[in-house]
């Protein structure tokens, strides 16, 4: 937005989606490389995570780094920070979102404003 300067919680959150997007991206690397033949040498999960980072940099020009133990953890299948938060922390389940979410769009095609 021109003429308008960004907070910095949506700088931080840009940030963030930032390294989510390109941690994802070194995961399906890293497991790509898994996935080859024994004998083959395969790259390990530092190198690709330093491929990776200098990547972002040279396409971006902004540094972004990568802990090599959490491209593990996520390559082994374990979730991120914030899917284990919106699992456990989250007041209501997925199903009962959904019926939360539904009975909203129901009454407000009805007519009825969410404050009735």
């Amino acid at each position: 937005m021109a003429g308008r300067a960004k907070s910095t919680t949506h700088k931080q959150r840009e940030a963030h989606q930032a390294h989510d997007d390109l941690m994802f991206q070194a995961v399906y690397a890293y497991c790509r490389e898994l996935a080859k033949a024994p004998g083959i040498r395969h790259r390990g999960a530092r190198t690709i995570c330093k491929d990776f980072e200098q990547i972002n940099l040279q396409s971006t020009g902004k540094l972004v780094k990568l802990s090599y133990c959490t491209l593990i953890w996520l390559a082994a299948g374990g979730c991120s920070k914030a899917e284990a938060n919106a699992a456990d922390k989250s007041w209501l389940t997925g199903e009962e979102t959904k019926v939360v979410l539904s009975f909203t769009e129901e009454t407000g095609n009805q007519g009825f404003p969410l404050s009735h």
